[in-house]
């Protein structure tokens, strides 16, 4: 075991160890090293990051400006900037790789559009470029957890995305425990910049998603969404398709609703020494069947 993933890609192109998963930035020099082969690849176990919404906050719980915030959020320049072009844009939670994959309607990057809908709520700019209603100043916190530079960056990208339309925003880091437990436990926060793994069953989601989710720290609460996650574990058979439409609407409903913001999906980094063959990319990955693998030399 390695503490991080910088350490891992250091073994590999030491030559002490034979494959171990990469940072983004990392993944050029792994590319142009010898000896080392990258395996790059989007999994049906999809990973993506996100910036979460308390819903129950007095300001969050208005969906407009829940989509102003979504508008005002440039993804493709923190997929350039921070992952590196290693990620793609997602509107839903569950991976493209999925079979339970949706195309639902994307918020796009449009800070005009941002700055209307901040008009409509009622958020006027101020002479300090915050905006405010009604006297009180348009400000939230956001939180991210602590020595993860990437989650950093991005939330420093999103942060001057969202006071370029007029939102005061203060960023703070948590340790990723105590984070966790504002966001699920004491529900003690107003945006979050977090990430989330995707099983390829997708009713694991549903603790994510469903009113009475352990896990629902948005606060999102549908009865609609709950009925389809339960109804989609009674289809006699367990048919993908029939099952696969309930899991469609989830997503459709929970991109309306904007609960947060899909930042990006990431692809999956692995750098092994080129004596090792791994079993070869599928919608499963590259190591789902490890004992097929083998040593060359």
């Amino acid at each position: 075991l390695v503490a991080d993933a910088t350490e891992g890609w250091a073994l590999v192109k030491g030559g002490e160890a034979d494959l171990a998963s990469i940072q983004a930035a990392d993944a050029a020099e792994a590319k142009a090293t010898a000896g080392t082969v990258v395996v790059a690849h989007y999994p049906a176990t999809s990973s993506w990051t996100y910036l979460g919404m308390n819903v129950r906050h007095r300001v969050l719980s208005d969906l407009t400006v829940r989509q102003a915030i979504a508008h005002a959020i440039n993804r493709e320049a923190i997929i350039r900037d921070v992952r590196l072009g290693h990620a793609r844009v997602l509107d839903a939670p569950f991976g493209r790789t999925s079979w339970a994959s949706a195309v639902v309607p994307g918020i796009a990057f449009d800070p005009t559009a941002s700055r209307r809908l901040l008009d409509d709520a009622g958020w006027r700019l101020g002479a300090n470029g915050v905006r405010t209603h009604g006297g009180t100043p348009l400000g939230l916190t956001l939180r991210y957890p602590s020595g993860n530079r990437e989650r950093e960056q991005a939330a420093s990208m999103v942060a001057a995305n969202l006071r370029e339309v007029g939102i005061g925003i203060d960023i703070v880091a948590d340790r990723l425990p105590d984070l966790i437990d504002r966001v699920n436990v004491t529900r003690e926060y107003d945006v979050c910049l977090l990430g989330w793994t995707v099983p390829i069953e997708p009713h694991g989601t549903r603790d994510v998603w469903a009113s009475d989710g352990a896990q629902n720290g948005s606060g999102l609460a549908d009865p609609v969404i709950d009925a389809l996650y339960d109804d989609s574990v009674r289809v006699i058979g367990c048919g993908r398709d029939t099952r696969a439409k309930a899991y469609i609407e989830i997503q459709r409903r929970i991109a309306e609703a904007v609960p947060c913001v899909f930042l990006f999906e990431n692809e999956s980094l692995v750098a092994t020494s080129d004596r090792v063959s791994v079993n070869p990319v599928t919608r499963l990955g590259w190591d789902y069947r490890p004992w097929e693998w083998s040593l060359r030399g």
